[in-house]
């Protein structure tokens, strides 16, 4: 993802950064860090925004606004102390203060006003451990995000998503599982209820079609690779299926004649049942 992001070639395992770096090394981060497609959106004064059913902090998302040297750094209880020391700054943590970051980058620029959509799982990366998270820090980056973003909403559950108006949201920052959210046959299982692909993909053109100026959308349906590591044909095809509901959705909701849609995978992967099935 990071390629395709970014349009440069790099080592596995980091996310928006170039072949300079080395894995799980901070230190060499520092003016080796890439410029993503979203970045270069939010620099023109488009909206911005991805929907995943991964965690948000997940390696495709990560590489539109994060700058790693290890892509398992979603947290700070994911990073070594060394790194802790050195001044690193863990994935989630980096969503939040992405507007920030890109300023710093661009202080010529005067339309960066952060990501507008961002919807998929991972609650727990933003949750201090005494809030039911994994951060060792304390910090709760939902409130963060919400004391920087006053008019912003924060949703979790399916009631949320159904009463979001998008016409008057102007960010939305919405964490529907503690990790990846449910395969598509699966999503009934949760009480609080998750949107589906599509369903989350027609939100997102909605909110992010309030500016004039155009958008830059990110759609993954990423738990696709995960059915394949599993060993699960049904999963796999019908999380597929629902990826081009989402797609067909986004071409119900743009004008073709000034909107690029580009369908791929950041990684193929062939079904094999070669080692990884229960039975």
């Amino acid at each position: 993802m990071t390629a395709i992001i970014n349009g440069v070639k790099t080592d596995a395992g980091i996310i928006a950064v170039d072949e300079k770096v080395e894995r799980g090394d901070c230190t060499t981060v520092t003016g080796n860090e890439l410029v993503s497609a979203l970045e270069l959106a939010e620099l023109a004064g488009r909206s911005t925004g991805f929907v995943t059913t991964t965690r948000v902090t997940h390696a495709t998302p990560a590489a539109t606004y994060a700058k790693s040297p290890e892509r398992n750094w979603e947290d700070i209880s994911d990073m070594p102390a060394a790194a802790v020391a050195s001044g690193c700054e863990d994935i989630a943590s980096q969503l939040v203060s992405f507007e920030k970051r890109l300023t710093q980058r661009f202080p010529e620029s005067e339309k960066i006003n952060g990501i507008e959509v961002m919807m998929g799982g991972g609650r727990r990366h933003f949750l201090p451990e005494s809030e039911g998270g994994d951060r060792t820090d304390k910090r709760n980056l939902i409130q963060a995000w919400q004391q920087q973003y006053p008019e912003g909403q924060y949703i979790e559950d399916q009631a949320g998503f159904d009463a979001l108006e998008p016409a008057k949201t102007a960010q939305l920052l919405a964490l529907f599982n503690r990790s990846h959210m449910q395969y598509e046959a699966d999503r009934i299982t949760n009480k609080q209820g998750e949107p589906s692909l599509s369903e989350m993909t027609a939100k997102a053109i909605e909110v992010l079609d309030n500016n004039p100026e155009g958008f830059f959308l990110l759609v993954e349906g990423g738990r696709i690779d995960h059915a394949h590591h599993a060993g699960n044909a049904f999963n796999a095809l019908n999380d597929t299926i629902e990826l081009s509901r989402a797609v067909e959705t986004a071409l119900d909701k743009v004008n073709t004649d000034e909107t690029l849609i580009m369908v791929t995978a950041d990684h193929s992967h062939g079904f094999t049942m070669a080692g990884y099935p229960k039975r």
